[in-house]
Order: C-alpha cells, then structure tokens, then sequence
C-alpha cells in the first residue's frame, strides 16, 4: 500500500531532533516547524511594512516551512554533523551530488502524498526558494530553533552541546555582518524573546513572546487518555496549518480564492490554539457546559480567555508591529464556522481533520482508545457535510481506508 498524507503526517510526530545526542528535552520535526512558523510569522510582520507585501511574503515562507519538512519521511534527519564530514571528505569532488540526488528522490516520493491538482504549487515549495529573503529568513529562524534547543540540553550535558552552540551563534553573527535584512529579523528576534515590565504581574511573570509560544510544546492533547502517539498543542497547530494550505489550493479556483483569504486561512491555522498557551486545553465540553449554564453572559468564556490569554499576549508585544495585525485579522478570537465559505469555517474543518488524524494515528499502531473511538466518528460525520467539496470527500476516503477506527471496541 502506497504512503499517504496521514504517514507522513505521522512520521513527523516521530522523528526526532539531535537524535544522535543525548537530552533533556526532545523536540519532533511537527514541533519544531510550528514553532519556527511562528517565529518567522513574527519577524516578518516587523521588517515588511506595506501591507500586500507582507501578505505575499509570509504566504509563502508558511507554505516553504510547512511543506520542506513533509520530504523527512523518506530521508529521516540527515545530521549536521553528517554532511560536514561528508562534505570534507568529498573537498576534491562535487561534494553536493549526493544531496541534490537525495533531495531529488525525496522530491519524487512527497509529491505523491498529494493530489494531482495540487502538486505543482506543492512542488514549487519543496525546493529551495529564489526569494533571497525567504531563503534568508528560514535560514536565520532554523539557526535561531537549533540554538534555543541546544542551550536547553547543555545544561546538563554541555559537553556535547557547547560546540554546537558556539558553531550556530558564530553562523547567526555572520548572516547579520553579512546582510542587513537578517540583521534587521536579529534585533526583532532579540525583542521578542525578552519579558516586558507593565506593573502587571500576569504579564511581568512571562518570560517573553516567543517562549510563551513554546508552552504550546508542552501542553499535551488528549491528556485523559494513555496514547502511543502523544501530541501536543504545537503539533496540531503543524497539521491544521498544513491542511489549511492544502485545502486553500485546492478550493482555490472554484471558490475564487485571493490572496487575502489564502494568507487569512494559514495565520488563523497558525494562531488558533495560541490562548491555550496560557489558559490550558479547557475541552470543548466544559466550555460548552459553562455557555449552558450561564446564558445571560453571553461573552463569559470570551471575556476569560481575553482576560488570560489575548491581553497578556498583546503586553508581550506591545512594541511590535505583530500586536497591530493580530488585532486587525482578529487572529487570537475564537474560530467558528457560523459564516459560510469564511476563512475561519474551513479552518475550523481543518482542525476537525487533524483531530481525526490523531485518532487514525492511535489506530495505526496500537489500540484505539475508547475516548477516541466514539468522538472520531461524529468528527468525520462533520467533515462529510462539510460546505467545502474537497473536505467532504478527504474525509469520505479517511473513512474508506481506515474503517478500523470506526470498529474499535
């Protein structure tokens, strides 16, 4: 049986970062992808200042981020470490053949996980960018993520880490010496990642934007049930994001999508658990219990979640340009599919799919548990009376090729 999407979704929860070191903390491919996303998200909304710019820029230094990474199902993580020696042992010859022919194989087999309409934008982003300051950008943010990682696990085994980080810090010097653009996103990033002082303590507590993004990592989804798989909040942002992308292409022509809506549906995707990151994973039962039982406050779990989440993320980035946008494009407020053909209906049936994922995912390699087995059905009933045609049949063909989760005791 050939790969699908839903393989290599699952590797990317799998495949782990510095896995030829030992560590403290271990970060997966989905994790790290979401993050640096994010990252450039930020940095990218500080450094372009017209509007229609931005909105092409960023549209397609998501779709790069998200999109490279689906090709480590059929490589693995090839480790820096490798290619140096590889590369120097290689000094009198073409040392880069080898990685042009893996990359090219690579290519072949991660276009085949998506539908024919849609591989030639798909392909354009599985190789590297001529965009100068997008090649820049990713670049910069892997170097920045690498970093933060490395620093983490050298305190408590520095001796296999402080190499790295003085290699990594002296590229980062580099590229900024070497173009003002990088060191423009260098002086934005060194912003973001610094705790503010406002007098309030909610907020003063905070270590900074970015590391308030990290939390995301730690907050684990299903966190009743006892998973093969764990995901966290910050892998299904991959996955809703990487759905979106796709979903967005392929409705592209028929729903006459523009560029407003295509960029619109990628940051919703990117920010739509971002509250969670300071509130918790409240499950949609309990908030649908507390609208219930007090329906003259109409705007109670709002005013909560603005309380906890959306003001203290603005505090944090007050003196960025990122807090005007995400207040223009409402990017921190609930999504909901009330309103037809919006950006937030199909983003909303995005994150329905990646919960069916999960749920496939658990099926694949063990025992689904009971929890799962009875919401996956009712999530993919969902997807199958969707209003968006290529959800509805994504969903028929879940439901056909892995009939199993449907079965499960």
């Amino acid at each position: 049986m050939k790969d699908t999407l839903v393989d290599a979704i699952t590797s990317l929860f799998m495949i782990q970062r510095w896995n030829f070191l030992p560590r403290v903390e271990t970060w997966v491919e989905a994790e790290n992808v979401a993050y640096s996303a994010h990252i450039g998200f930020a940095l990218l909304c500080d450094t372009i200042k017209e509007k229609q710019e931005l909105k092409e820029i960023a549209f397609d230094y998501l779709a790069y981020e998200i999109l490279k990474p689906l090709t480590k199902r059929f490589l693995s993580d090839v480790s820096y470490r490798f290619k140096r020696a590889l590369d120097t042992s290689l000094k009198n010859s073409n040392s880069k053949k080898w990685e042009k022919k893996v990359e090219e194989r690579a290519l072949t087999y991660t276009l085949r996980l998506f539908p024919r309409m849609i591989r030639p934008q798909v392909k354009r982003y599985l190789v590297e960018s001529n965009e100068i300051r997008i090649k820049e950008l990713c670049k910069y943010v892997q170097r920045q993520t690498a970093l933060q990682e490395c620093k983490t696990n050298s305190t408590v085994y520095n001796e296999y880490y402080s190499g790295y980080i003085k290699e990594i810090e002296k590229d980062v010097k580099g590229f900024c010496k070497n173009s003002s653009w990088v060191n423009k996103l260098n002086i934005s990033f060194n912003r973001y990642n610094k705790p503010v002082k406002t007098g309030d303590i909610e907020v003063d507590r905070l270590p900074g934007y970015f590391k308030v993004i990290r939390n995301l990592k730690y907050l684990r989804r299903w966190n009743r049930i006892n998973r093969s798989i764990e995901t966290n909040v910050l892998s299904h942002t991959y996955v809703v994001t990487l759905l979106a992308l796709l979903f967005t292409w392929m409705h592209e022509d028929s729903q006459k999508l523009t560029i407003d809506f295509k960029i619109g549906a990628l940051q919703r995707a990117l920010f739509h658990d971002v509250p969670e990151a300071l509130t918790g994973d409240i499950i949609t039962p309990v908030k649908d219990i507390i609208k219930r039982e007090y329906p003259e406050e109409k705007n109670l779990w709002n005013d909560i979640e603005n309380k906890m989440a959306a003001l203290p993320i603005k505090a944090l980035t007050s003196t960025t340009e990122l807090s005007k946008y995400i207040d223009e494009n409402h990017l921190l407020k609930d999504i909901s599919d009330d309103e037809k053909n919006s950006v937030a209906s199909l983003v909303k049936d995005c994150d329905r799919m990646a919960l069916a994922i999960e749920c496939i995912q658990e099926e694949l390699v063990a025992k689904i548990p009971l929890e799962m087995s009875i919401v996956y059905p009712d999530y993919l009933e969902e997807l199958q009376n969707s209003e968006w045609p290529y959800i509805r049949e994504f969903a028929a063909k879940l439901a056909t090729r892995y009939p199993k989760v449907f079965s499960a005791d």
